[in-house]
């Protein structure tokens, strides 16, 4: 039998659909999709100090076409039928693990973990909570974003009757780089902490569409003013801590 589903996904691709019919309002913005890039210079323009950096020591992000604040804004600004279930109050915004959730539970359930959230350029890594300033910033609406969860605890129960797991519990949710970090360093390494998790010092790398590496320095962030990457690694449950990682990308 099958105890418990996770997932796993793409990160930063944005998806927009309607909360009443469930229906996808656009195709999905992918994460390496550049249309944004001129929106890009706008916001980076907008923004303290003209920097394209000036939210770094929030969400560990710089304004990029790559995040997924762009991508919402794109969507509010182009797409008529994302402007209309907005002005409605029907419009919800996710990342692939959202939709498939969303889609999985029978639109129960609307939630995204912090691995995922914290690679909307819209996250604060402090509070690990949606930033209120910076969704203002974007012009994104906070109740169109999903509930942040932990990377690991019951999400809900697959109820979708047309999938062979109906029935079978969501238990977890890690975008696809921090899930490779946790797979491959798990019970890995001797000196692993007292909840058996991965030793702060790992590193990975993952060759595909893109490379990627991964570092994870522990519970307390670190801001770098070199070009790389600050995110979430993991949080498992509510009385985790948090974990985080420097990332550099290449694609």
């Amino acid at each position: 039998d099958i105890i418990g589903v996770g997932i796993t996904n793409q990160r930063e691709t944005t998806i927009a659909w309607n909360s009443e019919t469930g229906e996808p309002l656009a195709p999905a913005i992918v994460w390496s999709d550049a249309r944004t890039a001129d929106d890009v210079i706008k916001f980076t323009q907008m923004a303290p100090g003209n920097k394209s950096n000036a939210f770094q020591h929030i969400t560990g992000l710089p304004i990029h076409s790559y995040f997924s604040a762009l991508k919402m804004n794109w969507l509010l600004n182009n797409v008529k039928s994302v402007v209309k279930a907005d002005e409605e109050n029907k419009l919800l915004f996710g990342t692939v693990d959202s939709w498939l959730i969303w889609k999985l539970t029978s639109q129960m359930y609307h939630v995204t973990d912090v691995t995922n959230a914290s690679r909307t350029l819209l996250f604060n890594l402090n509070t690990l909570e949606w930033d209120h300033d910076l969704c203002q910033f974007f012009h994104i609406n906070p109740r169109t974003l999903p509930k942040i969860v932990t990377s690991s605890e019951l999400i809900g129960v697959i109820q979708d009757s047309k999938c062979l797991m109906k029935g079978v519990p969501i238990y977890g949710i890690l975008g696809d780089q921090q899930a490779s970090l946790v797979a491959q360093t798990w019970g890995l390494s001797s000196s692993a902490d007292e909840n058996n998790l991965p030793d702060k010092s790992r590193v990975k790398v993952t060759y595909g569409t893109g490379a990627f590496m991964l570092w994870n320095i522990g519970c307390q962030p670190y801001f770098s003013d070199k070009g790389v990457l600050t995110t979430i690694a993991y949080k498992m449950g509510s009385k985790g801590k948090p974990y985080y990682a420097l990332e550099v990308g290449l694609q």
